[in-house]
C-alpha cells in the first residue's frame, strides 16, 4: 500500500509538470512569443523528473527501496515528517 501510494504520488507530479509545460507552451503561442533559454532549461527539468521516476519505479520493482519503507514504525515516519515540516520553515 505505501509502495503504490508513493509511484501513484511520483506520477501524478510527473503528469501536473507536463500539464504546466504544455499550458505554458499554448500561452506562449497565443501571444506569439519565440521560444527562450527558460522553456529550453523547463524541457530538460521534465526529462530529467521523467527519468527519476523511472530509475525509482525500478528499484522499487527490484525490491531495493521495499526493505527500506517496510521495516519502518509509524512513529520514526511521524518524526521524518516533522522534521521535514520545520525544516522547510
Amino acid at each position: 500500500m505505501i509502495l503504490a501510494s508513493y509511484l501513484a504520488g511520483s506520477i501524478v507530479l510527473a503528469i501536473l509538470s507536463l500539464l504546466f509545460l504544455v499550458a505554458r507552451h499554448q500561452c506562449k503561442r497565443s501571444k506569439d512569443l519565440p521560444w527562450s533559454v527558460d522553456d529550453t532549461l523547463l524541457v530538460f527539468s521534465l526529462m530529467s523528473l521523467y527519468l527519476l521516476v523511472a530509475i525509482f519505479s525500478v528499484t522499487m520493482s527490484l525490491g531495493h527501496i521495499r526493505e527500506h519503507l517496510t521495516s519502518a514504525m509509524t512513529a520514526s515516519l511521524r518524526m521524518t515528517l516533522v522534521v521535514c515540516l520545520l525544516s522547510s520553515i
